[in-house]
């Protein structure tokens, strides 16, 4: 019995010295992690306010179409600006947002510079849209023309300002039937709604109607005939390749168009 009660003794003064330097142990490590805290905000507070911090240097790489100037205005940067308080996201989101632009890249250079680096889009044809001439990218994006990016492919008549889809769709379009013609020998394309082709040849002002399908076959009776059409339809404004055995000539000055056979022994009209 008495050895029972030692024991309880003992037990009870060390559960004591435990309850009693526990909290002190508690109360140490939030003393310590509260003075952890306030020195790492004060650092954080100077790093954002520090002179050494502030942006002196941008960089902005891969432009052509875009100017720098533009590039900057979009991403809102004002020189001075501590590097740590620039949304970097923000930035690139913003500059994506002209219309030349179709990705770009911001950056921190330690310890104050910014590097943005643009890929500008593609223009891979002028378009007249509504009468007016603009670049297209093979995405379908409507681009201001920019000499830069102007070359000798046929313009391409048929797109829409607001219908980025359809327009992709009639660009896949175009650059195929420039793939078979050839683009060196045309001067514009024509692709309605419906994906029917029309060109019109660099050396002759003439609509050749082209349909859906076979262009190249089409295209190839046209040339075995179009010195004949010159020079008897000087003035012809169209000429249809549509149908199987029939070749329809507009002759222009709201004169009736005349239907003539196609011979495929003779290869006549």
């Amino acid at each position: 019995m008495k050895k029972w009660i030692g024991r309880w003794r003992r037990s009870l003064k060390r559960r004591s010295r435990s309850d009693v330097l526990g909290p002190v142990y508690i109360a140490g490590a939030v003393m310590v992690a509260l003075v952890f805290a306030w020195g790492l905000y004060g650092v954080v507070s100077y790093a954002y306010e520090a002179e050494a911090l502030a942006v002196r240097g941008i960089t902005v790489r891969g432009l052509t179409h875009v100017s720098e100037g533009d590039v900057l205005a979009q991403a809102g940067f004002t020189a001075g600006t501590n590097i740590l308080e620039l949304d970097l996201d923000a930035m690139r989101e913003s500059i994506e947002g002209l219309r030349w632009v179709k990705h770009a890249r911001v950056g921190r250079v330690w310890p104050r510079e910014i590097v943005i680096s643009v890929m500008e889009r593609d223009p891979i044809a002028l378009a007249r849209i509504d009468g007016q001439i603009f670049q297209v990218d093979e995405e379908g994006v409507i681009l201001p023309v920019d000499a830069a990016g102007l070359d000798d492919s046929p313009i391409l008549d048929g797109l829409r300002l607001d219908d980025q889809e359809g327009n992709q769709a009639r660009i896949q379009i175009y650059r195929e039937t420039i793939g078979l013609i050839g683009e060196g020998v045309l001067s514009e394309v024509h692709i309605t709604e419906a994906g029917e082709v029309s060109v019109v040849p660099s050396n002759f002002p003439i609509l050749v109607e082209l349909g859906l399908d076979q262009h190249l076959e089409r295209w190839e009776r046209y040339l075995e005939n179009s010195v004949r059409i010159r020079e008897e339809y000087p003035r012809a404004s169209a000429v249809d390749l549509r149908f199987e055995d029939q070749v329809i000539i507009k002759p222009g000055d709201d004169q009736p168009a005349r239907s003539l056979t196609w011979d495929d022994e003779t290869r006549l009209l």
